[in-house]
């Protein structure tokens, strides 16, 4: 009984994994939410994260006039966290 609990969990999981969105999906959420097309070079950063249990991507860019920070859901590529804040 317990082996094939730990065998449905297993699947369970490789499901979720197979699901999930990969770093380049989340910057283009990212991008594609805040309208952004160009980007100078270098001025894109995503990280994998955890939020409250919750595996996440921070997404960070400028685009010469404004830095945004974006948080994208890993499982959904859903927006759960949008801020833009203008460059001096």
């Amino acid at each position: 009984m317990k082996k094939e609990t730990l065998l449905l969990g297993a699947a369970f999981a490789a499901g979720i994994a197979a699901a999930a969105i990969d770093q380049n999906a989340a910057a283009q959420v990212a991008l594609k939410h805040a309208g952004v097309a160009d980007l100078p070079a270098n001025a894109l950063l995503v990280t994998p994260d955890y939020d409250d249990g919750r595996a996440v991507y921070d997404v960070t860019f400028h685009n010469g006039k404004a830095k945004f920070d974006y948080e994208i859901d890993a499982n959904t590529g859903a927006v759960l966290k949008a801020e833009q804040k203008p460059l001096p």
